[in-house]
């Protein structure tokens, strides 16, 4: 009989991005097939393009808006327009 085991996806798949192992070589070392952690990876994968991206629109007075998500952070000039702002703000996500 085989047993199976419940795993943390997204903490085991960041554990095998940081690990520099080959995709087999870190199944390996875990006891997990190779080929289920492979669509185990594509769905995630799959399903993580499609999430939601939360965003801080911060507004000062003199930097005009800034955008941060993460460490990333885009300065927005006070003259831009409304149109360009959902423009960009579509074209990041």
């Amino acid at each position: 009989m085989t047993s199976y085991r419940k795993y943390n996806w997204p903490k085991l798949l960041k554990e095998f991005d940081q690990s520099g192992l080959t995709q087999v070589q870190f199944c390996q070392d875990k006891g997990i097939n190779p080929r289920y952690f492979c669509l185990k990876r594509a769905k995630l994968r799959k399903q993580q393009e499609h999430q939601f991206t939360p965003i801080e629109i911060e507004s000062t007075p003199f930097s005009g808006l800034v955008l941060e998500v993460g460490r990333c952070k885009v300065n927005c000039p006070t003259t831009m327009t409304l149109e360009s702002l959902a423009a960009l703000v579509h074209t990041l996500a």
